[in-house]
């Protein structure tokens, strides 16, 4: 704005240097205290409320005054000097008189409205901080939820059935495996539905735990006996529930049975 202030001084009075010195801290001072106005009032109360129309016609009358105020002082300092009227000063082309007022009024507006980028900035980053917030506290908050409803679950349902009824399984670990850390209980509401299945089953039932590394992805497989009665996805639900807060695309969870057996494959891609 300080640009603007010289600018206009020198083309108001182009060969009166103090004057046109001492008119640009004048117009500096009208500029700086709508610049303040603007962020101070303006942009809170309009702008970031998404009252655009209202916003826009105040910087426009703010501009037209600051155009009634520059031209008047003009006036009556060349008056007073007996200077007269440059070239470039829109009191001497008459002509186009309007068309003058309508682009510094333009003109004036984009400046004024150019000060609120540092408000909007700062504004956005709080924003952004805001919901990054709040999407923490509601994947913790659900994480909570998810790991309350897993973990009792499994332990008194495990540990029920599994006094009922004896199965055979078997746990298989890749070599390979070294140092692969994962959330707790992730693996709980995966082995859950198969579990709860075997204890329906006639025979010698049989689970099979398997862990391994394919394609830089952590697998687990979770195979087992099948009984008559429909499986509860329940668990396998919840389950993704987890999954997508936990590692969003960044794994594979399928699930697969027939008439004997059903498993349960996911692939975690944090290698």
């Amino acid at each position: 704005m300080a640009v603007v202030a010289v600018n206009s001084a020198l083309l108001s009075f182009p060969y009166n240097y103090a004057i046109a010195f001492a008119y640009s801290i004048g117009l500096l001072i009208i500029y700086l205290s709508i610049i303040y106005l603007n962020i101070k009032i303006l942009v809170p109360r309009y702008l970031l409320q998404n009252r655009y129309r209202i916003y826009i016609g105040m910087l426009t009358t703010l501009a037209l005054f600051t155009i009634a105020f520059d031209l008047t002082i003009e006036f009556y300092i060349k008056k007073f000097f007996h200077l007269n009227y440059g070239k470039f000063s829109i009191l001497e082309r008459k002509d186009d008189f309007v068309l003058n007022i309508i682009a510094t009024c333009f003109l004036y507006v984009i400046c004024f409205a150019g000060t609120s980028i540092g408000v909007l900035f700062k504004h956005w980053l709080a924003s952004v901080q805001q919901i990054n917030q709040l999407e923490k506290d509601t994947i913790k908050a659900e994480l909570q939820h998810l790991k309350s409803r897993i973990y009792p679950g499994f332990l008194f349902k495990t540990l029920e059935k599994a006094g009922e009824q004896a199965f055979e399984y078997s746990i298989v670990i890749d070599e390979n495996i070294k140092h692969v850390l994962v959330p707790p209980l992730l693996f709980v509401s995966i082995v859950l539905p198969t579990v709860d299945s075997i204890t329906e089953y006639e025979e010698m039932p049989f689970i099979n735990l398997s862990f391994g590394i394919k394609d830089k992805s952590l697998m687990f497989v979770c195979s087992g006996t099948k009984s008559g009665k429909v499986t509860d996805i329940e668990d396998i639900v919840n389950s993704k529930r987890r999954l997508d807060l936990l590692f969003g695309e960044n794994y594979t969870l399928d699930f697969s049975e027939d008439e004997k057996s059903q498993s349960i494959n996911l692939g975690l891609n944090i290698l």
